[in-house]
Parts: C-alpha cells; structure tokens; sequence
C-alpha cells in the first residue's frame, strides 16, 4: 500500500511539476522517497516470489516494480537518499530482479506453447508443466522450474518428453514460434523445449512413414521390404499416440515375415527339383550315349 500511495502522490506532483515548474524540492523528496519504498519492493520480491516458482501474478508485481524504478532512474532520483555504496547494492537487487523477470517470462510463454491455452495469473510454471507433460516427464521437470532453478536450470530429463495434448504439425509450429520469442528461457526449459520440439518431429515423421507403408498396396515379400517395416515400426514404438498404427504394422510384419519364408521354402524346393531334374536328365544322357555305342561296336 505504500508504494502505491507514494507511486500515486509522485505522479500527481511530477504532472505538476511538468505543468507548472511549481513545488521541485518536494517533488524530489516524493520522488526519493518513493525510490526508497520502491527498492524496498524489490528486495522482498527478491526473496520472496523470485525463489518461487514464477506466474503471470508475480512476474506482473515483478515488472511493476521495475518500470517505477526506471522512471525514478530517468529522473535521476534513485540512489541520492541513500548512504555510499548503497547505489551498488540497488543495482545488484535490480538486476538480479530484471533477470528474473526476463526468464520468468520466456519460461510461461514456453509453458503457455506446451499446454495450448492461456495461463491464469496464479498458476505456477511448475503447476503448467505438470498439466502439458505426461505425468512421468511432469514429475522430473516440475522440480527444475521452481524460481531457484529458473535462474539456474536443472538436470536433464533421461525420458522422452511426452505431451499430454495430440501431436500435429500446428503445434510444432507453434512451438517453434514460441521458442522464437522466449528469447531468455532458463536452461532447465530450454532444454525441455528443444526436446519436445524434437520428440514432436519425431514421432510426425515415424506416424507419416508407418502410414504410408500401411497404406500401400500389397504385403511386402521382400527381405528389404521386411527390414523397412520392422526399422518403421521401431521409430514409432515409443509414442503411445501411434500404438494403434504400430500394432496394424507388427500384423503386417508377421504376415511379410511368413511370407517371405514360404517363398525361400518355395525356392528351395525349385532349386532342389531342377537339381533333381538335371541329374536325371544327365543319366539319360548317358544311358543314351552308351547304348549307341554299344549298338555302333555290334554293327562293326
């Protein structure tokens, strides 16, 4: 309440002040002042929701607090009031402020990107997190998005991050543009981010390609057809969004599986009849051979 009521009697006598040249001794004790309860603020945002998990609530107080204490740095009112080298402890709190704020910022836009809708003004990048991700991705990335991580970062997830929200190209896009604009995001999103734009260009690629093998005409007969399908379905496997098309392609496997053995069976057997047939074929030959030439030695 204090710094509204001060931020509100300094603009009133800055307007003033503006307007009628009147009053610019008290105007800068308003303004001085004011700094005071403004850095005041900010210290206590600093230790309070700046080590929680950030929202648009507290990044808004956040971003607040700054845009005063930049129009009381323009007016060259920041840092008179206070004894030396307070001025040097302002600008560490200030800063330490503004990159909070700035990663706050870049890290909703992301969640925003990965839930599909619009953040409320209490929920916490960790609570977004949790409602985008499957519940084992939600778990491991919920615990590096508090504001202590933010600035930070996290470990790396070992699993593959899985959204709750269908997969489509629309949202890669989304994504991407989302990534475009989140240009301070802390390391623990980042990489989160990058790689569930990876997952999601994965798994469009893996459902396109085994799609298209399903969809073409006839089974497989070959080795190589075979090799394709199983290399196909291997991609797609660890989307549970494609499970229904990866249990149509191991149907299709086994069948490509047995046909491809009947035809090697099938081919030995030809095999083993020419051989067959040539061997006779060889002794009739000969038999041949032989009688004519006994009948050549009889008629001698």
């Amino acid at each position: 309440m204090a710094h509204i009521a001060a931020a509100r009697l300094f603009g009133r006598m800055q307007k003033q002040q503006q307007q009628q040249q009147q009053h610019p001794r008290r105007w800068r004790a308003v303004g001085q002042a004011l700094s005071r309860v403004v850095y005041v603020h900010i210290a206590l945002l600093c230790h309070t929701e700046a080590t929680a998990s950030p929202s648009k609530a507290s990044l808004w107080r956040a971003q607040q607090c700054l845009q005063e204490w930049d129009r009381l740095a323009a007016a060259g009112l920041v840092g008179q009031a206070h004894e030396q080298g307070g001025a040097a402890e302002d600008s560490q709190l200030v800063d330490a402020l503004r990159m909070w704020a700035r990663t706050a910022e870049s890290d909703l836009i992301i969640a925003e990107a990965l839930l599909g809708s619009s953040l409320g003004p209490l929920t916490t990048l960790a609570e977004a997190l949790a409602a985008a991700l499957s519940p084992t991705a939600a778990q491991q990335e919920a615990g590096n998005s508090s504001a202590g991580d933010t600035g930070t970062g996290g470990s790396s997830s070992s699993c593959l991050p899985v959204l709750v929200r269908p997969v489509s190209a629309a949202l890669l896009d989304q994504l991407q543009a989302a990534r475009g604009l989140a240009t301070c995001m802390s390391p623990a999103v980042k990489q989160l981010a990058a790689q569930v734009v990876d997952a999601t260009e994965r798994e469009l690629s893996a459902g396109a390609r085994l799609k298209e093998l399903l969809a073409a005409r006839g089974t497989p007969s070959s080795s190589q057809g075979v090799a394709a399908l199983a290399a196909a379905i291997e991609a797609a496997a660890p989307f549970a969004s494609l499970a229904a098309d990866v249990a149509a392609a191991r149907a299709l496997q086994q069948q490509c599986c047995q046909r491809v053995e009947a035809a090697a069976k099938l081919q030995e057997v030809v095999q083993h009849v020419m051989q067959l047939t040539s061997c006779a074929a060889g002794s009739a030959a000969a038999t041949a051979a032989g009688a004519a030439g006994s009948r050549d030695s009889a008629a001698a």
